[in-house]
């Protein structure tokens, strides 16, 4: 998440407290004159927040698909283009939330529009996470762990980078062992949820080798 730069007031050098969200923007006042801005979201399509902004007004959600081989557990990991925030990082399909959505079909759009070779069925759903924005602003993520199955003579689903409008979002996808997820650059926001995600996807691992 981007973060605003502390500046000095322009009236009379004092530094600025944190921004703090209001209706359509964020709002700085100097504790020291009382100078006071009201800074506009430029693009309606983002959250404000104190520490930036968030891409969707109404939050996102994505899917994490997983599956079992050999007792191992393995996630499908997006890996974001350059053209996206935090281009060049990687972590679990997903994005803003239209109006009307909820998170569960906000994370199935965005799964199809995003990834070709995966079947997503609710009924694989394995648990879900959701983070909440530490700064307080309101938004928050949902990730989906869900559950596919294996190709024939126990091979990993192949996946490829949908076509289509959105296929620009996404670089490439990998299926990566839960044990190495920590070793890729994670999207910052994937790596806070990850610790708690993996606990789920290896518990239905450990599970699934009994």
């Amino acid at each position: 998440m981007t973060r605003h730069v502390s500046s000095p007031c322009p009236s009379c050098g004092h530094r600025w407290l944190r921004a703090s969200p209001v209706p359509g923007g964020y709002a700085r006042k100097c504790p020291s004159c009382g100078w006071s801005q009201v800074a506009r979201r430029e693009d309606e399509r983002f959250h404000p927040c104190p520490a930036g902004r968030h891409w969707g007004p109404r939050g996102a959600a994505g899917i994490l698909p997983f599956t079992v081989r050999h007792g191992r557990a393995w996630v499908l990991l997006s890996r974001r283009s350059p053209h996206v925030q935090h281009g060049g990082t990687w972590s679990c399909s997903g994005g803003a939330a239209d109006e009307g959505e909820t998170p569960w079909q906000a994370a199935v759009r965005e799964a199809s529009e995003e990834i070709s070779g995966i079947d997503v069925n609710p009924a694989g759903i394995a648990g879900q996470h959701v983070w909440t924005c530490p700064a307080q602003c309101g938004w928050s993520y949902t990730t989906f762990l869900v559950a596919v199955p294996l190709r024939a003579a126990g091979r990993l689903p192949r996946v490829r980078v949908a076509a289509g409008a959105h296929a620009w979002e996404t670089d490439e996808l990998a299926w990566v062992p839960a044990s190495r997820v920590h070793a890729r650059d994670l999207h910052p926001a994937f790596a806070s949820a990850w610790p708690a995600l993996r606990e789920r996807v290896e518990a239905v691992a450990r599970l699934s080798a009994r």
